[in-house]
């Protein structure tokens, strides 16, 4: 995992950083939770042809729109929902801990 941005413009002034994820759960998480969303996408995504050209993506008739910044919002808890333990979205994975920050 890391960033998307692997140009070679992007490699003299700043580090990059990429590492694999080994534990499987932890990927099927990254896979499902986040990969998803992004390829998921029908309406501000956009599509590129063989010519490089890039094409805006369309929702199918019969699709609802879907948009993943939005969607990654709300999953963040930006929507102005509480998401608690007892009455908020549920998941199939344990809640992650988070370690204290240094400063």
């Amino acid at each position: 995992m890391g960033s998307a941005d692997w140009m070679p413009r992007n490699f003299f002034r700043r580090i990059e950083s990429v590492f694999p994820i080994v534990d499987g759960n932890l990927r099927e998480r990254v896979i499902s939770e986040l990969l998803a969303l992004p390829l998921a996408d029908n309406l501000r995504a956009r599509m590129l042809l063989p010519d490089g050209n890039y094409r805006a993506a369309a929702p199918a008739h019969s699709t609802k729109g879907r948009r993943s910044q939005f969607e990654f919002i709300a999953q963040a808890g930006g929507d102005g929902h509480q998401h608690s333990k007892s009455g908020g979205a549920k998941s199939k994975y344990p809640p992650v801990k988070l370690a204290r920050r240094p400063f």
